[in-house]
C-alpha cells in the first residue's frame, strides 16, 4: 500500500458533468500532496509518528527523504533501513526524533505498522492524521 493523494476524478471520454462513460481518479505520489496541511509542529509534538517520502538521494551514511512537510527534511540512515532503496522510490517511515533547530526527522522502515497507532494525547487536529493511522477518539 502507498499513500497517494487524489488529483481529480472524471468519466474518461465523457462530456464534462456526465454520468456515462468509465471513471478514472488521478492520483499522485507527491509527498506534499499526500501530506497536506502537515506541518512541523505535528511531528515535533509527536502527534504525527510516521511519515510518507520519497528518496531524494543517496548520501555517505543513509538517505535524504523529501517528507513533503516545510520546514523538515528526512535521514534514513542505512542502519535503520531494511533493504537498498533507488532514489526518486516511495518509502513510509517511523519517526525517531526530530531536531527542532534544523527540522530533520530521523526516520526508520523498522516496525512502521506500530507506529501507525496513534499515542493518546489531546490536541489533534484533522491535518495531523494519517492515512491507515489508528485513533480512538470521542466526538462532543
Amino acid at each position: 500500500v502507498v499513500r497517494c493523494a487524489v488529483l481529480s476524478t472524471s468519466r474518461a471520454g465523457a462530456a464534462p458533468g456526465s454520468k456515462k462513460g468509465p471513471k478514472r481518479v488521478e492520483l499522485a505520489i507527491d509527498a506534499r500532496g499526500v501530506q497536506k496541511g502537515l506541518r512541523l509542529e505535528d511531528i515535533a509534538s509527536s502527534r504525527v509518528t510516521t511519515l510518507f517520502g520519497l528518496v531524494a538521494s543517496r548520501e555517505a551514511r543513509g538517505y535524504v527523504v523529501d517528507v513533503g512537510v516545510g520546514g523538515a527534511t528526512g535521514f534514513l540512515a542505512f542502519k535503520h533501513c531494511q533493504e537498498d532503496i533507488r532514489v526518486g522510490a516511495p518509502v513510509e517511515c517511523r519517526v525517531l526524533r526530530l531536531d527542532p533547530d534544523s527540522g530533520v526527522c530521523a526516520l526508520t522502515t523498522r516496525d512502521v505498522a506500530s507506529a501507525k497507532n496513534a499515542p493518546e494525547k489531546t490536541g489533534w487536529s484533522f491535518r495531523a492524521l494519517c492515512v491507515g493511522q489508528r485513533v480512538r477518539a470521542c466526538v462532543h
